[in-house]
């Protein structure tokens, strides 16, 4: 782990070199933010922050005298974000997360933790339709004696298929899975939650209980959405 003492020495390096480059004032500032703003890329590509990473986050604004929102909007201050929400959430501290300024029914203690402000909401539907059946072929073998063969009984074949039930705004809290849209809004208790299934833009949960489907929602980070679900459901059941 680098020290304060070694922070503050990279600070005077970048400066040095900087001036040697005629790169001064808000140039330097804005090239440092830039130079930040990768770093952070980098170490948050997993979608996790280590202790180690994030004391070293931590460490390398309070040096460079930067605020977390100064970087710029984007994927970066997106994937620090829910990067630090994750590890909040694994030191067991997910009530400081909590929000309540939401159009939803909260139960108490409950409140959100994350929403996708465009998300749609599908339904696993299973579909069966059966091939036509077929008498084969008739050879006659002479002498008014004839043979079929060939032939087959109808036969079914079921499908699963993807069916939109809306398209609106999903927000997890640390209990439930809200769905709300102008034509459709549904709950899904974490604490229900049997198992899920990552897909490259959307996820999928699997939901305990009689005669329930899978669904599927469509997110803009559905590995985001699969981390908090995964840690929030476990902390619902216990």
């Amino acid at each position: 782990m680098t020290s304060s003492l070694e922070t503050l020495s990279l600070k005077a390096q970048i400066v040095k070199r900087a001036r040697v480059a005629g790169i001064t004032g808000s140039l330097l500032r804005e090239t440092i933010l830039r130079g930040f703003d990768l770093y952070v890329g980098r170490i948050t590509s997993d979608g996790l922050l280590s202790e180690d990473e994030n004391q070293r986050l931590t460490e390398l604004l309070e040096s460079l005298g930067f605020d977390l929102f100064e970087l710029k909007p984007g994927e970066s201050q997106a994937a620090l974000a829910k990067a630090m929400l994750l590890r909040i959430i694994d030191l067991g501290r997910s009530s400081e997360l909590i929000k309540r300024d939401l159009p939803i029914n909260f139960q108490f203690g409950e409140g959100a933790i994350w929403t996708f402000s465009t998300a749609s909401y599908y339904t696993v539907k299973s579909r069966t339709r059966y091939k036509s059946s077929h008498s084969g072929i008739s050879v006659s073998l002479g002498h008014g004696v004839s043979y079929r063969f060939g032939g087959s009984a109808g036969e079914a074949v079921r499908t699963s298929e993807l069916a939109l039930q809306g398209e609106g705004q999903l927000t997890i809290s640390n209990r439930a899975v809200y769905f709300i849209s102008p034509t459709s809004n549904v709950t899904f208790d974490l604490s229900k939650v049997v198992s899920y299934h990552l897909y490259t833009d959307a996820f999928q949960l699997f939901m305990a209980g009689k005669n329930t489907k899978p669904v599927v929602f469509v997110v803009d980070d559905p590995l985001f959405a699969v981390s908090l679900v995964a840690r929030l459901s476990e902390r619902a059941r216990s």
